[in-house]
């Protein structure tokens, strides 16, 4: 039994692994305005997929399947990062 627990452990993490490697996730970071560190940005981690992205428009889904439309009229700056 403690042998099987142990090869089933290491089953786990591998499969893990494998699927961690062919998904790759993002770290998406945005800033309403011109300037980095301030009140307005937001991070989000932990991204599945960047749908769209453009000078005034980003579209992404996170881990919980969720979809994250944003827009600035002005434009936007954001940084995708691999996780």
């Amino acid at each position: 039994m403690k042998y099987l627990k142990k090869l089933i452990n290491i089953v786990k993490k591998v499969y893990w692994w494998i699927v961690n490697k062919l998904n790759p996730r993002f770290t998406v970071t945005v800033s309403f305005d011109n300037q980095w560190g301030n009140g307005d940005d937001q991070k989000y981690v932990h991204v599945r997929k960047i749908i769209k992205s453009n000078f005034k428009e980003l579209k992404f889904r996170t881990d919980d399947k969720r979809t994250v439309h944003i827009k600035g009229m002005q434009g936007l700056r954001y940084k995708i990062e691999d996780e």
